[in-house]
């Protein structure tokens, strides 16, 4: 993991006499900020054992230093299940739509943030379980970032705690116009992550989702 400090010395010459404290909460809000806003972050989390009549699982990332930003993928035993809404499921079915059961379900949506759905009610236990593609941010508990992503978005996360503490007020190191100047590339650097992660990273055409039950 590299820790939050990391970036303090780049950043203590451009705000001299801010604390080192300050500069690894700006650090870490700033990282926050450019994850949730991207998406560009997902993991794959073990397969959650479901027994029969189980219809919700908490998506909460395993791991207290991650934060649920919204879920990516839903697979049931293996097989990919369809996002979908309670607004399209009434449109759709008659009745109480919300007891009907099978031996898979084809289909998720989210009561909460954290917990999905599955529909319709599996009426037996899952071979392999449900497995989720989250899609993750850092808690206000991380000490720091994995390596590897760490390394990848180092420049951003220093660019928007940069644009951050400069705007702080009435400080010796306060620089309205280039703190914003750095908040308008940070935000430019978001918007390229938010591209480069829906289309995987790879020079592929976005196609349209159809969602269905």
């Amino acid at each position: 993991m590299i820790a939050w400090s990391s970036w303090t010395n780049d950043l203590a010459v451009h705000v001299i006499g801010c604390p080192s404290v300050v500069i690894e909460a700006e650090v870490r809000k700033a990282a926050q900020e450019f994850f949730r806003q991207s998406k560009c972050w997902r993991i794959e989390e073990n397969a959650r054992a479901v027994s029969a009549g189980v219809q919700s699982v908490d998506a909460t990332p395993t791991s207290s230093d991650l934060d649920l930003v919204n879920v990516d993928a839903v697979r049931f035993d293996g097989n990919l299940l369809a996002p979908t809404s309670i607004e399209l499921l009434d449109q759709l079915y008659s009745g109480d739509w919300a007891d009907d059961t099978a031996t898979a379900p084809t289909c998720y949506f989210q009561l909460t943030p954290n917990i999905v759905r599955v529909y319709p009610i599996p009426d037996a236990d899952a071979v392999t379980g449900i497995a989720l593609r989250l899609v993750v941010a850092p808690s206000d508990a991380s000490a720091g970032l994995d390596d590897g992503i760490a390394a990848m978005y180092r420049k951003e996360i220093r660019t928007g705690a940069l644009a951050s503490l400069l705007m702080y007020q009435k400080t010796d190191w306060t620089n309205f116009d280039l703190g914003l100047a750095y908040m308008k590339l940070f935000d430019s650097m978001i918007a390229s992550a938010n591209s480069a992660s829906a289309k995987a990273f790879v020079r592929a055409r976005i196609p349209s989702r159809v969602t269905w039950c």
